[in-house]
């Protein structure tokens, strides 16, 4: 085959590829119905998919988690020593242990939850917190979360635009809370108009609120391209 006529081919084929590749991440993402449910336990969802988005929960945030809780317990001890390390990290396998095996019927009571369907699976989810220790008349966006296999297709921006929309209420601060060695995170959120600030309250002493930074709605920044 003639070479030029190969190479023509072969960047037809990589623009085809590209293009079908943006096609279908963007139906992806349009094929998502967020609905809202008062807890977790008001959705029609079977065991089958309860146990999934459960699943999809501790993809996102069990990593995090345990790293802060690790960091946290280290803070807290007096130990420095290696035995003392390795007290923390008994101490961290079991209370993870304990949060796994209790999350199952705690995330059922889960309140003002939407929950992301695409056909009969759950790919993601994101709270509307009203009531939070960081700021009086606040609301929180937590829990926002996207499958860990359905990433970069459109999905977190898809929620957390949905988020903004159905969180925001007039006259009250819209916040969220990210770690803050997430340096990726904390930039895709300023991409959306969150801004860091000083929370109204400190930080509560403890491994949920450990080693984070706070976000306010500030809308200023343009939104990201669907891509995430």
């Amino acid at each position: 085959m003639n070479r030029k006529i190969w190479i023509f081919l072969c960047l037809i084929g990589l623009a085809g590829a590209v293009y079908w590749r943006l096609v279908a991440t963007g139906r992806l993402a349009d094929q998502v119905v967020i609905t809202y449910y008062a807890t977790a336990k008001d959705a029609p969802l079977s065991s089958k998919q309860y146990e999934d988005m459960v699943e999809v929960y501790h993809g996102c945030f069990e990593e995090a988690r345990e790293t802060n809780l690790r960091n946290y317990l280290k803070s807290k001890s007096q130990h420095e020593s290696v035995l003392g390390n390795m007290n923390v990290d008994k101490r961290v396998e079991q209370i993870a242990r304990d949060i796994r095996l209790e999350s199952f019927q705690t995330f059922k009571e889960r309140a003002n939850i939407y929950i992301g369907m695409l056909q009969e699976s759950v790919v993601g989810f994101y709270i509307c917190n009203d009531d939070h220790a960081l700021e009086d008349n606040g609301v929180m966006i937590s829990t926002l979360c996207v499958d860990a296999q359905l990433r970069k297709k459109g999905l977190g921006s898809k929620l957390i635009q949905s988020a903004i929309s159905n969180c925001r209420k007039e006259g009250r601060p819209l916040s969220l809370i990210v770690d803050s060695y997430r340096s990726n995170l904390i930039s895709m959120y300023e991409h959306f108009g969150f801004v860091l600030r000083e929370p109204e309250h400190p930080f509560p002493d403890d491994f949920d609120h450990f080693d984070k930074v706070y976000m306010r709605y500030e809308p200023k920044a343009s939104v990201v391209p669907d891509s995430l």
